[in-house]
Protein backbone atom coordinates (compact mmCIF):
# COMPACT_ATOMS: atom_id res chain seq x y z
CA UNK A 1 0.00 0.00 0.00
CA UNK A 2 1.38 3.38 -0.97
CA UNK A 3 2.12 5.70 1.94
CA UNK A 4 0.32 9.00 1.58
CA UNK A 5 2.52 11.99 1.23
CA UNK A 6 2.85 14.54 3.96
CA UNK A 7 0.96 16.99 1.85
CA UNK A 8 -2.01 14.62 1.68
CA UNK A 9 -2.05 14.23 5.51
CA UNK A 10 -1.82 17.96 5.94
CA UNK A 11 -4.79 18.49 3.68
CA UNK A 12 -7.09 16.32 5.89
CA UNK A 13 -9.42 18.04 8.40
CA UNK A 14 -7.61 18.39 11.71
CA UNK A 15 -4.18 18.02 10.22
CA UNK A 16 -1.83 15.11 10.10
CA UNK A 17 -1.96 14.16 13.79
CA UNK A 18 -5.73 13.64 13.76
CA UNK A 19 -5.51 11.64 10.55
CA UNK A 20 -2.80 9.41 12.03
CA UNK A 21 -4.89 8.73 15.14
CA UNK A 22 -7.86 7.71 12.99
CA UNK A 23 -5.67 5.29 11.11
CA UNK A 24 -4.50 3.76 14.40
CA UNK A 25 -8.09 3.31 15.59
CA UNK A 26 -9.10 1.67 12.33
CA UNK A 27 -6.20 -0.72 12.58
CA UNK A 28 -7.14 -1.65 16.14
CA UNK A 29 -10.77 -2.32 15.08
CA UNK A 30 -9.59 -4.54 12.22
CA UNK A 31 -7.52 -6.56 14.67
CA UNK A 32 -10.52 -6.99 17.02
CA UNK A 33 -12.81 -8.04 14.14
CA UNK A 34 -10.21 -10.53 12.98
CA UNK A 35 -10.02 -12.02 16.49
CA UNK A 36 -13.83 -12.28 16.76
CA UNK A 37 -14.08 -14.05 13.41
CA UNK A 38 -11.36 -16.43 14.51
CA UNK A 39 -13.33 -17.34 17.64
CA UNK A 40 -16.55 -17.70 15.59
CA UNK A 41 -14.73 -19.98 13.21
CA UNK A 42 -13.43 -22.03 16.15
CA UNK A 43 -16.95 -22.60 17.55
CA UNK A 44 -18.76 -22.67 14.21
CA UNK A 45 -19.56 -26.44 14.41
CA UNK A 46 -21.17 -26.11 17.86
CA UNK A 47 -23.05 -22.95 16.91
CA UNK A 48 -24.48 -24.56 13.79
CA UNK A 49 -25.57 -27.62 15.78
CA UNK A 50 -27.26 -25.48 18.47
CA UNK A 51 -29.12 -23.45 15.86
CA UNK A 52 -30.25 -26.60 14.09
CA UNK A 53 -31.36 -28.18 17.39
CA UNK A 54 -33.39 -25.07 18.24
CA UNK A 55 -35.18 -25.12 14.91
CA UNK A 56 -35.72 -28.86 15.17
CA UNK A 57 -37.23 -28.51 18.64
CA UNK A 58 -39.68 -25.90 17.37
CA UNK A 59 -40.56 -28.07 14.39
CA UNK A 60 -41.03 -31.12 16.62
CA UNK A 61 -43.65 -29.27 18.72
CA UNK A 62 -45.68 -28.22 15.70
CA UNK A 63 -47.58 -31.52 15.80
CA UNK A 64 -48.67 -31.23 19.46
CA UNK A 65 -49.58 -27.58 18.90
CA UNK A 66 -51.77 -28.56 15.99
CA UNK A 67 -53.46 -31.31 18.00
CA UNK A 68 -54.00 -28.88 20.86
CA UNK A 69 -55.95 -26.65 18.48
CA UNK A 70 -58.01 -29.67 17.41
CA UNK A 71 -58.76 -30.45 21.06
CA UNK A 72 -60.06 -26.90 21.44
CA UNK A 73 -62.59 -27.34 18.64
CA UNK A 74 -65.84 -28.81 20.00
CA UNK A 75 -67.07 -29.86 16.56
CA UNK A 76 -63.91 -31.90 16.01
CA UNK A 77 -64.08 -33.41 19.52
CA UNK A 78 -67.67 -34.47 18.94
CA UNK A 79 -66.51 -36.68 16.05
CA UNK A 80 -63.57 -38.29 17.86
CA UNK A 81 -64.18 -41.34 19.98
CA UNK A 82 -63.45 -41.16 23.71
CA UNK A 83 -60.46 -43.55 23.66
CA UNK A 84 -58.85 -41.37 21.00
CA UNK A 85 -59.55 -38.23 23.05
CA UNK A 86 -57.76 -39.75 26.01
CA UNK A 87 -54.83 -40.77 23.81
CA UNK A 88 -54.59 -37.27 22.35
CA UNK A 89 -54.70 -35.74 25.83
CA UNK A 90 -51.96 -38.05 27.13
CA UNK A 91 -49.75 -37.17 24.15
CA UNK A 92 -50.23 -33.44 24.73
CA UNK A 93 -49.47 -33.77 28.43
CA UNK A 94 -46.29 -35.69 27.63
CA UNK A 95 -45.20 -33.05 25.13
CA UNK A 96 -45.96 -30.19 27.50
CA UNK A 97 -44.14 -31.79 30.43
CA UNK A 98 -40.95 -32.32 28.44
CA UNK A 99 -41.17 -36.12 28.27
CA UNK A 100 -39.53 -36.44 24.92
CA UNK A 101 -39.77 -34.21 21.89
CA UNK A 102 -42.92 -33.70 19.92
CA UNK A 103 -41.50 -35.76 17.07
CA UNK A 104 -40.79 -38.69 19.37
CA UNK A 105 -44.32 -38.54 20.80
CA UNK A 106 -46.12 -38.11 17.52
CA UNK A 107 -43.93 -40.22 15.26
CA UNK A 108 -44.81 -43.57 16.79
CA UNK A 109 -47.70 -44.21 14.53
CA UNK A 110 -50.26 -42.18 16.51
CA UNK A 111 -53.47 -44.18 16.51
CA UNK A 112 -51.99 -47.51 15.49
CA UNK A 113 -51.17 -46.45 11.93
CA UNK A 114 -47.70 -46.97 10.43
CA UNK A 115 -45.43 -43.95 10.37
CA UNK A 116 -45.20 -42.08 7.11
CA UNK A 117 -42.11 -42.84 5.08
CA UNK A 118 -41.80 -39.15 4.25
CA UNK A 119 -40.47 -37.26 7.25
CA UNK A 120 -41.74 -33.84 6.16
CA UNK A 121 -43.92 -31.99 8.65
CA UNK A 122 -46.78 -31.53 6.19
CA UNK A 123 -46.99 -35.25 5.43
CA UNK A 124 -46.80 -36.00 9.14
CA UNK A 125 -49.77 -33.74 9.97
CA UNK A 126 -51.80 -35.09 7.07
CA UNK A 127 -51.22 -38.63 8.31
CA UNK A 128 -52.39 -37.71 11.79
CA UNK A 129 -55.57 -36.08 10.52
CA UNK A 130 -56.31 -39.20 8.48
CA UNK A 131 -55.73 -41.38 11.52
CA UNK A 132 -58.12 -39.37 13.70
CA UNK A 133 -61.01 -39.69 11.32
CA UNK A 134 -60.23 -43.17 10.01
CA UNK A 135 -61.54 -44.75 13.21
CA UNK A 136 -65.12 -44.52 12.04
CA UNK A 137 -66.72 -47.75 10.80
CA UNK A 138 -64.96 -49.00 7.71
CA UNK A 139 -68.18 -49.04 5.70
CA UNK A 140 -69.21 -45.41 5.58
CA UNK A 141 -71.91 -45.82 2.91
CA UNK A 142 -74.36 -48.69 3.37
CA UNK A 143 -74.09 -51.23 0.64
CA UNK A 144 -77.25 -52.13 -1.16
CA UNK A 145 -78.58 -55.36 0.23
CA UNK A 146 -79.19 -58.10 -2.32
CA UNK A 147 -82.84 -58.91 -2.69
CA UNK A 148 -83.90 -62.19 -1.19
CA UNK A 149 -86.85 -64.34 -2.09
CA UNK A 150 -89.29 -65.84 0.33
CA UNK A 151 -87.53 -67.84 3.08
CA UNK A 152 -87.04 -71.53 2.59
CA UNK A 153 -87.64 -74.15 5.23
CA UNK A 154 -84.20 -73.61 6.75
CA UNK A 155 -84.35 -69.81 6.78
CA UNK A 156 -83.37 -68.04 10.03
CA UNK A 157 -86.35 -65.97 11.16
CA UNK A 158 -84.09 -63.60 13.07
CA UNK A 159 -82.92 -62.19 9.72
CA UNK A 160 -86.37 -60.66 9.22
CA UNK A 161 -86.90 -57.04 10.19
CA UNK A 162 -90.11 -55.93 11.98
CA UNK A 163 -91.26 -54.37 8.70
CA UNK A 164 -90.74 -57.68 6.91
CA UNK A 165 -92.76 -59.57 9.51
CA UNK A 166 -95.63 -57.06 9.41
CA UNK A 167 -95.72 -57.17 5.57
CA UNK A 168 -95.68 -60.99 5.47
CA UNK A 169 -98.56 -61.15 7.94
CA UNK A 170 -100.64 -58.96 5.63
CA UNK A 171 -99.96 -61.08 2.54
CA UNK A 172 -102.78 -62.85 0.74
CA UNK A 173 -102.50 -66.08 -1.29
CA UNK A 174 -100.70 -65.34 -4.55
CA UNK A 175 -98.92 -62.22 -3.21
CA UNK A 176 -95.18 -61.83 -3.58
CA UNK A 177 -92.85 -59.92 -1.30
CA UNK A 178 -89.15 -59.15 -1.42
CA UNK A 179 -87.49 -59.45 2.00
CA UNK A 180 -85.45 -56.38 2.86
CA UNK A 181 -83.70 -57.92 5.86
CA UNK A 182 -82.29 -56.18 8.92
CA UNK A 183 -80.34 -53.13 7.74
CA UNK A 184 -77.08 -52.39 9.57
CA UNK A 185 -77.20 -49.25 11.73
CA UNK A 186 -76.19 -46.14 9.85
CA UNK A 187 -73.29 -44.14 11.31
CA UNK A 188 -74.19 -40.74 12.68
CA UNK A 189 -73.39 -37.76 10.53
CA UNK A 190 -70.83 -35.09 11.46
CA UNK A 191 -73.60 -32.62 12.37
CA UNK A 192 -75.49 -35.23 14.42
CA UNK A 193 -72.39 -35.95 16.46
CA UNK A 194 -71.85 -32.22 17.05
CA UNK A 195 -75.47 -31.75 18.17
CA UNK A 196 -75.33 -34.74 20.50
CA UNK A 197 -72.04 -33.56 22.02
CA UNK A 198 -73.33 -30.04 22.67
CA UNK A 199 -76.58 -31.43 24.05
CA UNK A 200 -74.72 -33.56 26.57
CA UNK A 201 -72.59 -30.56 27.63
CA UNK A 202 -75.63 -28.33 28.05
CA UNK A 203 -77.40 -31.07 29.97
CA UNK A 204 -74.41 -31.35 32.31
CA UNK A 205 -74.30 -27.58 32.82
CA UNK A 206 -78.02 -27.46 33.59
CA UNK A 207 -77.69 -30.41 35.97
CA UNK A 208 -74.88 -28.54 37.72
CA UNK A 209 -77.11 -25.48 38.20
CA UNK A 210 -79.89 -27.65 39.58
CA UNK A 211 -77.49 -29.33 42.01
CA UNK A 212 -76.21 -25.93 43.14
CA UNK A 213 -79.77 -24.71 43.82
CA UNK A 214 -80.63 -27.94 45.65
CA UNK A 215 -77.53 -27.68 47.83
CA UNK A 216 -78.44 -24.08 48.71
CA UNK A 217 -81.97 -25.13 49.69
CA UNK A 218 -80.57 -27.95 51.81
CA UNK A 219 -78.22 -25.50 53.52
CA UNK A 220 -81.21 -23.23 54.27
CA UNK A 221 -83.09 -26.22 55.69
CA UNK A 222 -80.17 -27.07 57.99
CA UNK A 223 -79.90 -23.44 59.13
CA UNK A 224 -83.65 -23.20 59.86
CA UNK A 225 -83.57 -26.57 61.59
CA UNK A 226 -80.74 -25.51 63.89
CA UNK A 227 -82.62 -22.28 64.68
CA UNK A 228 -85.76 -24.21 65.61
CA UNK A 229 -83.75 -26.75 67.58
CA UNK A 230 -82.34 -23.96 69.75
CA UNK A 231 -85.88 -23.02 70.79
CA UNK A 232 -86.85 -26.66 71.26
CA UNK A 233 -83.83 -27.21 73.50
CA UNK A 234 -84.94 -24.31 75.71
CA UNK A 235 -88.39 -25.88 76.06
CA UNK A 236 -86.74 -29.23 76.82
CA UNK A 237 -84.76 -27.62 79.63
CA UNK A 238 -88.00 -26.24 81.10
CA UNK A 239 -89.75 -29.61 80.90
CA UNK A 240 -86.78 -31.21 82.66
CA UNK A 241 -86.73 -28.55 85.39
CA UNK A 242 -87.70 -29.38 89.03
CA UNK A 243 -90.77 -27.11 88.76
CA UNK A 244 -92.12 -29.06 85.82
CA UNK A 245 -91.29 -32.35 87.53
CA UNK A 246 -93.45 -31.32 90.45
CA UNK A 247 -96.30 -30.46 88.09
CA UNK A 248 -95.81 -33.77 86.34
CA UNK A 249 -96.37 -35.64 89.61
CA UNK A 250 -99.40 -33.56 90.65
CA UNK A 251 -101.81 -35.15 88.10
CA UNK A 252 -101.72 -38.16 90.43
CA UNK A 253 -103.86 -36.03 92.76
CA UNK A 254 -106.10 -34.50 90.10
CA UNK A 255 -104.59 -31.34 88.51
CA UNK A 256 -103.84 -32.01 84.83
CA UNK A 257 -103.78 -28.91 82.61
CA UNK A 258 -101.03 -26.32 82.40
CA UNK A 259 -103.57 -23.48 82.60
CA UNK A 260 -104.23 -24.39 86.25
CA UNK A 261 -100.61 -23.75 87.20
CA UNK A 262 -100.52 -20.56 85.15
CA UNK A 263 -103.14 -19.16 87.56
CA UNK A 264 -102.84 -21.07 90.83
CA UNK A 265 -99.30 -22.45 90.88
CA UNK A 266 -96.35 -21.07 92.75
CA UNK A 267 -94.48 -18.08 91.33
CA UNK A 268 -91.89 -20.42 89.91
CA UNK A 269 -94.55 -22.60 88.29
CA UNK A 270 -96.41 -19.62 86.83
CA UNK A 271 -93.16 -18.24 85.42
CA UNK A 272 -92.25 -21.63 84.01
CA UNK A 273 -95.64 -22.05 82.27
CA UNK A 274 -95.38 -18.50 80.85
CA UNK A 275 -91.96 -19.23 79.38
CA UNK A 276 -93.24 -22.51 77.99
CA UNK A 277 -96.10 -20.82 76.15
CA UNK A 278 -93.85 -18.05 74.76
CA UNK A 279 -91.21 -20.45 73.50
CA UNK A 280 -93.88 -22.65 71.97
CA UNK A 281 -95.08 -19.64 69.98
CA UNK A 282 -91.50 -19.10 68.79
CA UNK A 283 -91.42 -22.68 67.55
CA UNK A 284 -94.45 -22.00 65.38
CA UNK A 285 -92.90 -18.76 64.11
CA UNK A 286 -89.72 -20.60 63.11
CA UNK A 287 -91.70 -23.44 61.57
CA UNK A 288 -93.59 -20.96 59.39
CA UNK A 289 -90.39 -20.53 57.34
CA UNK A 290 -90.96 -24.03 55.98
CA UNK A 291 -94.22 -22.91 54.34
CA UNK A 292 -93.73 -20.76 51.23
CA UNK A 293 -96.22 -17.96 50.54
CA UNK A 294 -99.42 -17.27 52.48
CA UNK A 295 -100.67 -19.78 55.03
CA UNK A 296 -103.59 -21.95 53.99
CA UNK A 297 -106.23 -22.92 56.52
CA UNK A 298 -104.94 -26.48 56.81
CA UNK A 299 -101.40 -25.29 57.39
CA UNK A 300 -102.53 -22.88 60.12
CA UNK A 301 -104.42 -25.67 61.87
CA UNK A 302 -101.41 -27.97 61.61
CA UNK A 303 -99.12 -25.42 63.23
CA UNK A 304 -101.61 -24.70 66.00
CA UNK A 305 -101.86 -28.40 66.80
CA UNK A 306 -98.06 -28.57 67.03
CA UNK A 307 -98.01 -25.76 69.57
CA UNK A 308 -98.08 -26.41 73.31
CA UNK A 309 -101.35 -24.88 74.53
CA UNK A 310 -102.51 -23.96 78.07
CA UNK A 311 -105.17 -26.64 77.85
CA UNK A 312 -102.60 -29.40 77.32
CA UNK A 313 -101.76 -31.73 80.13
CA UNK A 314 -98.17 -32.04 81.22
CA UNK A 315 -98.01 -35.39 79.44
CA UNK A 316 -99.44 -33.91 76.22
CA UNK A 317 -96.89 -31.07 76.38
CA UNK A 318 -94.06 -33.57 76.85
CA UNK A 319 -95.36 -35.72 73.98
CA UNK A 320 -95.58 -32.75 71.63
CA UNK A 321 -92.06 -31.68 72.48
CA UNK A 322 -90.72 -35.16 71.93
CA UNK A 323 -92.34 -35.47 68.51
CA UNK A 324 -91.39 -31.93 67.42
CA UNK A 325 -87.76 -32.48 68.40
CA UNK A 326 -87.65 -35.84 66.66
CA UNK A 327 -89.10 -34.53 63.39
CA UNK A 328 -86.88 -31.46 63.41
CA UNK A 329 -83.76 -33.53 64.09
CA UNK A 330 -84.60 -36.00 61.34
CA UNK A 331 -85.28 -33.24 58.79
CA UNK A 332 -82.10 -31.36 59.73
CA UNK A 333 -79.81 -34.40 59.72
CA UNK A 334 -81.31 -35.68 56.47
CA UNK A 335 -80.73 -32.32 54.77
CA UNK A 336 -77.20 -32.10 56.18
CA UNK A 337 -76.27 -35.60 55.01
CA UNK A 338 -77.89 -35.09 51.58
CA UNK A 339 -75.99 -31.86 50.95
CA UNK A 340 -72.72 -33.46 52.03
CA UNK A 341 -73.21 -36.40 49.65
CA UNK A 342 -74.08 -34.07 46.75
CA UNK A 343 -70.96 -32.00 47.36
CA UNK A 344 -68.68 -34.98 47.74
CA UNK A 345 -69.91 -37.23 44.92
CA UNK A 346 -71.60 -34.71 42.56
CA UNK A 347 -74.83 -36.71 42.42
CA UNK A 348 -78.37 -35.38 42.13
CA UNK A 349 -80.66 -34.71 45.06
CA UNK A 350 -82.79 -37.85 44.66
CA UNK A 351 -79.78 -40.16 44.70
CA UNK A 352 -78.27 -38.36 47.69
CA UNK A 353 -81.55 -38.52 49.64
CA UNK A 354 -81.84 -42.26 49.04
CA UNK A 355 -78.33 -42.76 50.41
CA UNK A 356 -79.03 -40.44 53.35
CA UNK A 357 -82.23 -42.30 54.27
CA UNK A 358 -80.30 -45.58 54.40
CA UNK A 359 -77.69 -44.11 56.75
CA UNK A 360 -79.93 -42.05 59.07
CA UNK A 361 -80.23 -43.59 62.54
CA UNK A 362 -83.79 -42.54 63.29
CA UNK A 363 -84.38 -44.90 66.19
CA UNK A 364 -81.23 -43.73 67.91
CA UNK A 365 -82.30 -40.09 67.52
CA UNK A 366 -85.77 -40.85 68.91
CA UNK A 367 -84.39 -42.71 71.94
CA UNK A 368 -81.98 -39.90 72.76
CA UNK A 369 -84.78 -37.32 72.67
CA UNK A 370 -87.11 -39.53 74.72
CA UNK A 371 -84.53 -40.17 77.42
CA UNK A 372 -83.68 -36.49 77.58
CA UNK A 373 -87.33 -35.46 78.02
CA UNK A 374 -88.22 -38.29 80.39
CA UNK A 375 -85.61 -38.54 83.12
CA UNK A 376 -86.37 -41.06 85.83
CA UNK A 377 -87.26 -39.61 89.28
CA UNK A 378 -84.42 -39.88 91.74
CA UNK A 379 -84.75 -41.12 95.34
CA UNK A 380 -84.59 -37.50 96.45
CA UNK A 381 -87.58 -36.69 94.23
CA UNK A 382 -89.52 -39.66 95.63
CA UNK A 383 -88.82 -38.69 99.23
CA UNK A 384 -89.81 -35.09 98.52
CA UNK A 385 -93.17 -36.16 97.04
CA UNK A 386 -93.79 -38.61 99.91
CA UNK A 387 -93.25 -35.87 102.46
CA UNK A 388 -95.36 -33.36 100.52
CA UNK A 389 -98.37 -35.64 100.02
CA UNK A 390 -98.07 -37.38 103.40
CA UNK A 391 -97.63 -40.88 102.02
CA UNK A 392 -94.85 -43.42 102.17
CA UNK A 393 -92.07 -43.54 99.54
CA UNK A 394 -93.27 -47.02 98.56
CA UNK A 395 -96.71 -45.59 97.78
CA UNK A 396 -95.13 -42.92 95.58
CA UNK A 397 -93.11 -45.58 93.76
CA UNK A 398 -96.24 -47.67 93.26
CA UNK A 399 -98.14 -44.72 91.74
CA UNK A 400 -95.23 -43.73 89.53
CA UNK A 401 -94.90 -47.26 88.18
CA UNK A 402 -98.62 -47.33 87.46
CA UNK A 403 -98.21 -44.16 85.41
CA UNK A 404 -95.21 -45.58 83.56
CA UNK A 405 -92.94 -42.89 85.01
CA UNK A 406 -90.69 -45.17 87.04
Amino acid sequence: MAIPSVNMFSQQPGGGIVTAMRGTNALSQDMIDTKIKGIQAQYAPLTAQAEAASKLAYANLMGPQFLAKLMGNEDILANIQDPQKRQLLNMLVSAGSGQGTGNALMGGGGFGMPQSQNNSLSDFLVDKIKNVFSQQPQQQMPMQQPQQQMPSAGFNASALSPQDIAAINRMQPGDAYVIQGNQPPQPSSFAENVGSYKGIKEEGQEAGKIRANDIKELSDTVFNGETKQGTLDQITDIIRSPEFEQIRQTPILGHHELSYYAKYGTKEQQNMVGQLMTLSGNVIRDASQDFKGSFRKGEQQLLQNMKINPGDTVYAARGKMEQLSYLNRMITERARMTGTLMNQYHINKLQAEELADKNLKGEEIRNNIHNKLNPKPTEEDINYMAEKYKVTPDEIRKRLKAKGIL
